[in-house]
Protein backbone atom coordinates (compact mmCIF):
# COMPACT_ATOMS: atom_id res chain seq x y z
CA UNK A 1 0.00 0.00 0.00
CA UNK A 2 0.87 3.67 -1.02
CA UNK A 3 0.80 5.21 2.55
CA UNK A 4 0.83 9.21 2.79
CA UNK A 5 1.95 8.77 6.04
CA UNK A 6 4.83 6.86 5.18
CA UNK A 7 5.58 8.96 1.80
CA UNK A 8 5.09 12.41 3.80
CA UNK A 9 5.83 11.95 7.13
CA UNK A 10 3.31 12.59 10.09
CA UNK A 11 2.13 11.87 13.33
CA UNK A 12 1.51 9.05 14.96
CA UNK A 13 -1.57 7.08 14.71
CA UNK A 14 -3.02 3.68 15.53
CA UNK A 15 -5.98 2.11 12.81
CA UNK A 16 -7.06 -1.02 13.27
CA UNK A 17 -6.41 -3.45 10.23
CA UNK A 18 -9.60 -4.65 9.00
CA UNK A 19 -11.65 -6.18 5.95
CA UNK A 20 -12.13 -2.37 4.60
CA UNK A 21 -8.46 -1.24 5.27
CA UNK A 22 -7.37 -4.08 3.15
CA UNK A 23 -9.91 -3.51 0.51
CA UNK A 24 -8.75 -0.18 -0.35
CA UNK A 25 -5.36 -1.43 -0.13
CA UNK A 26 -6.18 -3.73 -2.57
CA UNK A 27 -8.01 -1.17 -4.86
CA UNK A 28 -4.78 1.29 -4.69
CA UNK A 29 -2.39 -1.25 -5.64
CA UNK A 30 -4.82 -2.38 -8.75
CA UNK A 31 -5.43 1.45 -9.83
CA UNK A 32 -1.52 1.93 -9.83
CA UNK A 33 -0.52 -0.71 -11.98
CA UNK A 34 -3.68 -0.97 -14.16
CA UNK A 35 -4.72 -4.78 -13.04
CA UNK A 36 -8.54 -4.23 -14.48
CA UNK A 37 -9.12 -7.74 -13.06
CA UNK A 38 -8.36 -6.47 -9.38
CA UNK A 39 -9.96 -3.43 -9.87
CA UNK A 40 -13.15 -4.95 -10.98
CA UNK A 41 -13.17 -7.45 -8.11
CA UNK A 42 -12.94 -4.72 -5.59
CA UNK A 43 -16.04 -3.87 -6.09
CA UNK A 44 -19.05 -6.22 -4.88
CA UNK A 45 -22.31 -6.06 -7.06
CA UNK A 46 -24.69 -3.69 -6.00
CA UNK A 47 -21.88 -1.07 -5.24
CA UNK A 48 -22.63 2.75 -4.56
CA UNK A 49 -21.01 5.75 -4.31
CA UNK A 50 -22.16 8.43 -2.63
CA UNK A 51 -20.60 11.84 -3.86
CA UNK A 52 -21.55 14.08 -0.11
CA UNK A 53 -19.93 17.37 -1.73
CA UNK A 54 -21.68 17.39 -5.10
CA UNK A 55 -24.87 15.23 -4.00
CA UNK A 56 -24.19 12.97 -6.61
CA UNK A 57 -24.46 8.76 -6.71
CA UNK A 58 -22.41 6.83 -9.16
CA UNK A 59 -23.63 2.97 -9.89
CA UNK A 60 -20.96 0.01 -9.89
CA UNK A 61 -20.94 0.34 -13.79
CA UNK A 62 -20.61 4.38 -13.91
CA UNK A 63 -17.49 3.64 -11.07
CA UNK A 64 -15.77 1.03 -13.31
CA UNK A 65 -16.12 3.04 -16.19
CA UNK A 66 -14.33 6.09 -14.56
CA UNK A 67 -12.08 4.03 -12.68
CA UNK A 68 -10.51 1.80 -15.99
CA UNK A 69 -10.04 5.02 -17.94
CA UNK A 70 -7.24 5.96 -15.75
CA UNK A 71 -6.04 2.39 -14.51
CA UNK A 72 -2.08 2.14 -14.95
CA UNK A 73 -1.37 6.13 -15.15
CA UNK A 74 -2.95 7.19 -12.33
CA UNK A 75 -1.18 8.24 -9.19
CA UNK A 76 -2.85 6.84 -6.52
CA UNK A 77 -2.10 7.18 -2.48
CA UNK A 78 -3.92 6.26 0.38
CA UNK A 79 -3.60 6.59 4.17
CA UNK A 80 -6.48 5.02 6.56
CA UNK A 81 -7.34 7.17 9.29
CA UNK A 82 -9.89 5.21 11.27
CA UNK A 83 -11.58 1.65 11.05
CA UNK A 84 -14.58 0.76 13.39
CA UNK A 85 -16.09 -3.16 13.28
CA UNK A 86 -15.11 -5.44 10.92
CA UNK A 87 -16.13 -3.95 7.79
CA UNK A 88 -15.57 -0.04 7.76
CA UNK A 89 -12.86 2.38 7.35
CA UNK A 90 -12.18 6.05 6.51
CA UNK A 91 -9.09 6.61 4.52
CA UNK A 92 -7.65 9.97 2.81
CA UNK A 93 -7.31 9.47 -1.04
CA UNK A 94 -5.07 11.35 -3.53
CA UNK A 95 -5.41 10.79 -6.81
CA UNK A 96 -3.68 13.33 -9.75
CA UNK A 97 -2.65 11.96 -13.48
CA UNK A 98 -2.18 13.70 -16.82
CA UNK A 99 -5.62 14.09 -18.82
CA UNK A 100 -4.24 13.63 -22.56
CA UNK A 101 -7.40 15.49 -23.95
CA UNK A 102 -6.91 18.55 -21.54
CA UNK A 103 -3.36 18.61 -23.39
CA UNK A 104 -2.46 16.94 -26.21
CA UNK A 105 0.86 17.32 -26.30
CA UNK A 106 1.67 15.69 -22.73
CA UNK A 107 3.45 12.24 -22.53
CA UNK A 108 0.64 9.12 -22.56
CA UNK A 109 0.73 6.92 -18.94
CA UNK A 110 3.35 9.17 -17.23
CA UNK A 111 1.41 9.09 -14.05
CA UNK A 112 3.78 10.79 -11.66
CA UNK A 113 1.76 14.06 -11.78
CA UNK A 114 -1.25 15.58 -13.24
CA UNK A 115 -3.74 17.86 -14.66
CA UNK A 116 -6.48 16.60 -12.79
CA UNK A 117 -6.19 15.79 -8.91
CA UNK A 118 -8.41 14.96 -6.31
CA UNK A 119 -7.88 14.95 -2.87
CA UNK A 120 -11.06 13.31 -0.57
CA UNK A 121 -11.76 11.48 2.12
CA UNK A 122 -13.32 8.11 1.61
CA UNK A 123 -15.35 5.87 3.69
CA UNK A 124 -15.82 2.34 3.00
CA UNK A 125 -18.03 -0.49 3.80
CA UNK A 126 -17.51 -3.72 2.32
CA UNK A 127 -19.35 -7.35 2.02
CA UNK A 128 -18.22 -10.32 4.08
CA UNK A 129 -16.20 -11.33 1.41
CA UNK A 130 -13.88 -8.36 1.12
CA UNK A 131 -15.63 -6.31 -1.47
CA UNK A 132 -16.15 -2.66 -1.78
CA UNK A 133 -19.75 -2.74 -1.34
CA UNK A 134 -20.83 1.36 -0.35
CA UNK A 135 -18.80 4.32 -0.44
CA UNK A 136 -19.29 7.95 0.65
CA UNK A 137 -17.04 10.23 -0.56
CA UNK A 138 -15.90 13.83 0.98
CA UNK A 139 -14.05 16.82 0.13
CA UNK A 140 -10.95 17.11 2.08
CA UNK A 141 -11.93 19.47 4.41
CA UNK A 142 -15.32 17.68 5.51
CA UNK A 143 -13.41 15.44 7.89
CA UNK A 144 -15.61 16.05 10.43
CA UNK A 145 -18.80 14.57 8.07
CA UNK A 146 -16.67 11.76 7.34
CA UNK A 147 -15.98 10.70 10.59
CA UNK A 148 -19.75 10.89 11.32
CA UNK A 149 -20.58 9.30 8.72
CA UNK A 150 -18.14 6.32 8.86
CA UNK A 151 -19.95 5.90 12.76
CA UNK A 152 -23.56 5.82 11.08
CA UNK A 153 -22.63 3.66 8.79
CA UNK A 154 -20.85 0.98 10.93
CA UNK A 155 -23.65 1.36 13.78
CA UNK A 156 -26.61 0.82 10.59
CA UNK A 157 -24.83 -2.32 9.61
CA UNK A 158 -22.88 -3.71 12.26
CA UNK A 159 -24.76 -2.82 15.51
CA UNK A 160 -27.89 -3.58 17.54
CA UNK A 161 -30.15 -2.29 20.30
CA UNK A 162 -28.45 -0.15 22.44
CA UNK A 163 -24.73 -0.30 21.12
CA UNK A 164 -26.42 1.08 17.86
CA UNK A 165 -28.15 3.73 19.68
CA UNK A 166 -25.25 4.95 21.61
CA UNK A 167 -22.90 4.86 18.33
CA UNK A 168 -25.60 7.43 16.48
CA UNK A 169 -25.57 9.45 18.88
CA UNK A 170 -21.68 9.71 18.71
CA UNK A 171 -21.85 10.43 15.35
CA UNK A 172 -23.53 13.45 15.78
CA UNK A 173 -20.84 14.59 17.95
CA UNK A 174 -18.46 14.93 15.16
CA UNK A 175 -20.21 18.13 13.52
CA UNK A 176 -18.64 20.11 16.12
CA UNK A 177 -16.79 22.04 13.96
CA UNK A 178 -20.24 23.02 12.31
CA UNK A 179 -21.72 23.75 15.17
CA UNK A 180 -18.92 26.84 16.47
CA UNK A 181 -18.62 27.88 13.38
CA UNK A 182 -22.31 28.39 12.75
CA UNK A 183 -22.41 29.86 16.71
CA UNK A 184 -25.51 27.20 16.50
CA UNK A 185 -24.64 26.84 20.34
CA UNK A 186 -27.87 24.72 21.33
CA UNK A 187 -26.91 22.08 18.97
CA UNK A 188 -23.11 22.96 20.25
CA UNK A 189 -24.18 21.79 23.70
CA UNK A 190 -26.60 19.04 22.58
CA UNK A 191 -23.39 17.27 21.80
CA UNK A 192 -22.11 17.04 25.12
CA UNK A 193 -23.74 15.66 27.91
CA UNK A 194 -25.25 17.75 30.78
CA UNK A 195 -22.09 17.04 33.71
CA UNK A 196 -19.26 16.92 30.85
CA UNK A 197 -15.67 17.04 31.79
CA UNK A 198 -13.35 19.42 29.85
CA UNK A 199 -9.59 19.39 30.98
CA UNK A 200 -7.16 22.28 29.43
CA UNK A 201 -3.19 21.23 29.34
CA UNK A 202 -2.18 23.91 27.22
CA UNK A 203 -0.39 26.62 29.21
CA UNK A 204 -1.76 29.93 30.11
CA UNK A 205 -5.84 28.33 29.91
CA UNK A 206 -8.31 27.99 31.96
CA UNK A 207 -7.70 24.02 33.35
CA UNK A 208 -11.21 22.71 34.04
CA UNK A 209 -14.83 22.63 33.20
CA UNK A 210 -17.14 20.89 34.59
CA UNK A 211 -20.85 20.70 32.73
CA UNK A 212 -21.87 21.84 29.42
CA UNK A 213 -23.39 25.36 30.14
CA UNK A 214 -19.82 26.04 31.69
CA UNK A 215 -18.55 24.87 27.80
CA UNK A 216 -20.64 26.79 26.60
CA UNK A 217 -19.65 29.95 28.17
CA UNK A 218 -16.61 29.33 27.46
CA UNK A 219 -17.05 28.29 23.74
CA UNK A 220 -18.92 31.87 23.78
CA UNK A 221 -16.46 33.40 25.08
CA UNK A 222 -13.63 33.10 22.97
CA UNK A 223 -15.44 33.74 20.11
CA UNK A 224 -16.91 36.77 20.99
CA UNK A 225 -13.13 38.03 21.97
CA UNK A 226 -12.17 37.11 18.66
CA UNK A 227 -12.96 38.17 15.16
CA UNK A 228 -14.34 35.64 12.78
CA UNK A 229 -12.99 32.62 14.87
CA UNK A 230 -13.21 29.46 12.62
CA UNK A 231 -12.91 25.35 13.86
CA UNK A 232 -11.23 22.89 11.51
CA UNK A 233 -11.12 19.34 12.71
CA UNK A 234 -8.09 18.56 10.58
CA UNK A 235 -6.81 15.05 11.71
CA UNK A 236 -7.72 11.75 13.39
CA UNK A 237 -4.88 10.16 15.09
CA UNK A 238 -6.90 7.14 16.68
CA UNK A 239 -11.06 6.18 16.68
CA UNK A 240 -12.16 3.88 19.07
CA UNK A 241 -15.80 2.57 19.97
CA UNK A 242 -15.35 4.59 23.12
CA UNK A 243 -12.91 7.50 22.51
CA UNK A 244 -11.21 9.08 20.03
CA UNK A 245 -7.84 11.50 19.58
CA UNK A 246 -8.07 14.13 17.28
CA UNK A 247 -6.19 17.36 15.94
CA UNK A 248 -8.24 20.77 15.91
CA UNK A 249 -7.35 24.07 14.07
CA UNK A 250 -8.77 27.24 15.72
CA UNK A 251 -7.99 29.97 13.74
CA UNK A 252 -9.21 34.22 13.33
CA UNK A 253 -8.49 37.43 14.52
CA UNK A 254 -7.19 38.35 17.79
CA UNK A 255 -6.66 42.12 18.63
CA UNK A 256 -6.25 43.13 15.31
CA UNK A 257 -3.27 40.34 14.21
CA UNK A 258 -4.07 36.67 12.77
CA UNK A 259 -4.05 33.17 14.90
CA UNK A 260 -3.72 30.01 14.77
CA UNK A 261 -3.79 27.85 17.44
CA UNK A 262 -3.48 23.64 16.78
CA UNK A 263 -4.83 21.68 19.30
CA UNK A 264 -4.43 17.59 20.58
CA UNK A 265 -8.42 16.63 22.03
CA UNK A 266 -8.84 13.38 23.32
CA UNK A 267 -12.41 13.11 23.92
CA UNK A 268 -14.27 9.86 25.26
CA UNK A 269 -18.62 8.73 24.40
CA UNK A 270 -20.71 9.00 27.39
CA UNK A 271 -23.40 5.94 27.76
CA UNK A 272 -25.22 7.81 25.32
CA UNK A 273 -23.08 8.39 23.09
CA UNK A 274 -22.37 12.26 23.58
CA UNK A 275 -19.36 13.17 24.60
CA UNK A 276 -18.10 13.44 28.85
CA UNK A 277 -14.85 14.10 28.82
CA UNK A 278 -12.69 16.16 26.73
CA UNK A 279 -9.05 16.63 27.17
CA UNK A 280 -6.99 19.51 25.47
CA UNK A 281 -3.21 19.28 24.66
CA UNK A 282 -0.58 21.89 22.86
CA UNK A 283 0.78 20.14 19.56
CA UNK A 284 3.84 19.66 21.65
CA UNK A 285 2.32 17.31 24.12
CA UNK A 286 1.72 14.10 22.31
CA UNK A 287 2.60 11.99 24.80
CA UNK A 288 0.20 13.29 27.13
CA UNK A 289 -2.76 13.03 24.64
CA UNK A 290 -2.10 9.92 23.64
CA UNK A 291 -1.90 8.58 27.36
CA UNK A 292 -5.19 10.77 28.07
CA UNK A 293 -6.58 9.04 24.94
CA UNK A 294 -5.43 5.59 26.16
CA UNK A 295 -6.74 6.12 29.40
CA UNK A 296 -10.33 7.27 28.17
CA UNK A 297 -11.04 3.94 25.87
CA UNK A 298 -10.19 1.96 28.74
CA UNK A 299 -7.89 -1.00 26.82
CA UNK A 300 -6.37 -2.11 30.08
CA UNK A 301 -8.96 -2.45 32.92
CA UNK A 302 -7.77 -0.56 36.44
CA UNK A 303 -7.99 -3.76 38.06
CA UNK A 304 -5.08 -5.09 35.82
CA UNK A 305 -3.33 -1.79 36.43
CA UNK A 306 -3.95 -2.40 40.09
CA UNK A 307 -2.15 -6.00 40.29
CA UNK A 308 1.37 -5.05 39.10
CA UNK A 309 3.95 -4.29 42.08
CA UNK A 310 4.30 -1.08 41.39
CA UNK A 311 0.87 -0.07 41.54
CA UNK A 312 0.00 -2.42 44.43
CA UNK A 313 3.17 0.02 46.08
CA UNK A 314 1.65 2.90 45.91
CA UNK A 315 -1.58 1.65 46.87
CA UNK A 316 -0.11 0.79 49.75
CA UNK A 317 1.59 4.47 50.19
CA UNK A 318 -1.42 5.99 50.01
CA UNK A 319 -2.72 4.43 53.06
CA UNK A 320 0.34 4.83 55.22
CA UNK A 321 0.33 8.03 54.39
CA UNK A 322 -3.57 8.71 55.50
CA UNK A 323 -3.26 6.57 58.38
CA UNK A 324 -0.10 8.64 59.20
CA UNK A 325 1.82 5.29 59.71
CA UNK A 326 5.49 6.23 59.44
CA UNK A 327 6.64 3.03 60.31
CA UNK A 328 4.67 1.46 57.94
CA UNK A 329 6.06 4.18 55.47
CA UNK A 330 9.54 3.88 56.38
CA UNK A 331 9.36 0.16 55.61
CA UNK A 332 8.62 0.65 52.23
CA UNK A 333 11.63 2.61 51.07
CA UNK A 334 15.04 0.18 50.17
CA UNK A 335 18.14 0.89 52.30
CA UNK A 336 19.82 2.56 49.33
CA UNK A 337 16.24 4.53 48.09
CA UNK A 338 16.72 7.23 46.02
CA UNK A 339 13.93 9.46 45.02
CA UNK A 340 14.79 12.82 42.89
CA UNK A 341 12.88 15.41 42.93
CA UNK A 342 12.96 17.33 39.44
CA UNK A 343 10.81 20.47 40.19
CA UNK A 344 12.18 23.88 39.38
CA UNK A 345 11.45 25.16 42.76
CA UNK A 346 12.84 21.42 44.07
CA UNK A 347 15.85 20.43 42.68
CA UNK A 348 16.61 18.03 45.94
CA UNK A 349 17.69 14.55 46.00
CA UNK A 350 16.37 12.31 49.16
CA UNK A 351 18.77 9.16 49.56
CA UNK A 352 17.45 6.41 51.80
CA UNK A 353 14.46 5.31 54.26
CA UNK A 354 15.38 8.23 56.79
CA UNK A 355 15.71 11.39 54.54
CA UNK A 356 12.68 10.20 52.68
CA UNK A 357 10.42 10.08 56.11
CA UNK A 358 11.45 13.45 56.70
CA UNK A 359 10.10 14.58 53.40
CA UNK A 360 7.10 12.38 54.45
CA UNK A 361 6.54 14.39 57.66
CA UNK A 362 6.68 17.42 55.91
CA UNK A 363 3.82 16.55 53.97
CA UNK A 364 1.77 15.43 57.00
CA UNK A 365 2.06 19.12 58.26
CA UNK A 366 0.81 20.38 55.42
CA UNK A 367 -1.86 18.52 55.10
CA UNK A 368 -3.22 19.06 58.66
CA UNK A 369 -6.56 17.86 59.53
CA UNK A 370 -7.59 17.94 55.57
CA UNK A 371 -4.84 15.88 53.75
CA UNK A 372 -6.33 13.80 51.60
CA UNK A 373 -5.02 12.07 48.15
CA UNK A 374 -6.16 11.24 44.78
CA UNK A 375 -4.00 8.81 42.82
CA UNK A 376 -4.08 8.37 38.59
CA UNK A 377 -2.30 5.58 36.75
CA UNK A 378 -1.07 6.86 33.99
CA UNK A 379 0.83 3.94 32.63
CA UNK A 380 3.21 0.93 34.22
CA UNK A 381 6.19 -1.19 32.96
CA UNK A 382 6.36 -4.71 33.46
CA UNK A 383 5.75 -5.06 37.13
CA UNK A 384 8.43 -2.68 38.62
CA UNK A 385 7.66 0.38 36.62
CA UNK A 386 4.73 2.97 36.75
CA UNK A 387 3.83 6.34 35.88
CA UNK A 388 1.30 8.23 38.65
CA UNK A 389 -0.41 11.31 38.73
CA UNK A 390 -0.95 12.50 42.37
CA UNK A 391 -2.95 15.48 43.78
CA UNK A 392 -2.17 16.17 47.22
CA UNK A 393 -5.22 17.64 49.10
CA UNK A 394 -3.36 20.03 51.64
CA UNK A 395 -5.07 22.61 54.32
CA UNK A 396 -3.65 25.60 52.13
CA UNK A 397 -4.91 24.36 48.78
CA UNK A 398 -3.69 21.41 46.60
CA UNK A 399 -0.51 20.22 45.05
CA UNK A 400 -0.27 18.20 42.20
CA UNK A 401 3.14 16.13 41.24
CA UNK A 402 3.94 13.45 38.14
CA UNK A 403 5.75 10.22 39.95
CA UNK A 404 8.04 8.07 38.65
CA UNK A 405 8.40 4.73 40.85
CA UNK A 406 10.66 1.68 39.92
CA UNK A 407 10.83 -0.89 42.62
CA UNK A 408 14.18 -3.38 43.64
CA UNK A 409 13.52 -6.74 41.81
CA UNK A 410 13.68 -9.29 44.62
CA UNK A 411 12.29 -7.17 47.46
CA UNK A 412 9.55 -4.71 46.07
CA UNK A 413 11.27 -1.65 48.27
CA UNK A 414 10.93 1.05 46.44
CA UNK A 415 14.47 1.19 44.78
CA UNK A 416 14.14 4.93 42.34
CA UNK A 417 11.50 7.44 42.22
CA UNK A 418 11.31 10.81 39.89
CA UNK A 419 9.28 13.98 40.88
CA UNK A 420 7.69 16.16 38.28
CA UNK A 421 5.42 19.01 38.01
CA UNK A 422 1.54 18.02 37.22
CA UNK A 423 2.51 19.44 34.03
CA UNK A 424 5.63 18.13 32.84
CA UNK A 425 4.13 15.06 31.63
CA UNK A 426 6.79 14.64 28.51
CA UNK A 427 9.35 15.00 30.96
CA UNK A 428 8.37 12.46 33.24
CA UNK A 429 6.98 9.79 30.14
CA UNK A 430 10.87 10.60 28.94
CA UNK A 431 12.55 8.87 32.39
CA UNK A 432 9.58 6.25 32.51
CA UNK A 433 11.08 5.33 29.33
CA UNK A 434 14.54 5.35 30.17
CA UNK A 435 13.73 3.08 33.14
CA UNK A 436 12.11 0.86 31.38
CA UNK A 437 15.71 0.50 28.71
CA UNK A 438 17.45 0.16 31.97
CA UNK A 439 15.76 -2.55 33.12
CA UNK A 440 15.44 -4.33 29.67
CA UNK A 441 19.18 -4.60 29.26
CA UNK A 442 19.42 -5.82 32.93
CA UNK A 443 16.69 -8.77 31.94
CA UNK A 444 18.64 -9.29 28.32
CA UNK A 445 17.36 -8.51 25.10
CA UNK A 446 14.79 -10.89 24.97
CA UNK A 447 12.64 -9.21 27.25
CA UNK A 448 9.01 -7.89 25.56
CA UNK A 449 8.77 -4.48 26.87
CA UNK A 450 5.78 -3.98 24.81
CA UNK A 451 3.37 -7.10 26.70
CA UNK A 452 4.35 -5.05 30.08
CA UNK A 453 3.17 -1.70 29.07
CA UNK A 454 -0.51 -0.50 30.44
CA UNK A 455 -2.79 2.64 31.25
CA UNK A 456 -5.37 2.63 33.77
CA UNK A 457 -7.99 4.50 35.27
CA UNK A 458 -7.47 6.19 38.25
CA UNK A 459 -8.15 5.43 41.81
CA UNK A 460 -8.74 7.85 44.79
CA UNK A 461 -7.35 7.68 48.29
CA UNK A 462 -10.71 9.82 50.65
CA UNK A 463 -9.71 12.49 52.94
CA UNK A 464 -9.35 10.46 56.45
CA UNK A 465 -9.18 12.49 60.19
CA UNK A 466 -5.89 13.07 61.73
CA UNK A 467 -4.97 10.76 64.33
Amino acid sequence: MNDLHALLGGPRRRVRSNLATMGVARWAAAMRVGDSSAILAAHAPGYVNVHHKIQDTLSFEEQRGEELEIAGRARVESQALASLGERHALHRVRMSWVDDALDPGLEPGRGLAGDVSYDLLLVSRTSRTGADIHDDMFEAEQLGLAVGCLIQRWAQDELEGAARERALGCAAGWQFGEAINSRDWARYQSQNSDDVLLLDHRSATMGELRGSDAIINWARAAVDASEGMYVRLTDILALSQDAALVKVVSSGTLHGGAFEITSLVAARYGLDGRFDRLEYFAEEQPGAAWTAFEWMEGSTSSKAAEETGACQWMRRWADALLNRDLDALGAMYGAEAVVEDRRQMMQETLRGPAQNLRNVAAVLELGGAELGLEIEVLATRLDRLALFHNRFLLEAGHVEILFVVQLEETTGLLETGTVYGGEEIDAAYAQLDECTAELADRAGTGIRLLSGMMAAPSWRRQTRPAL
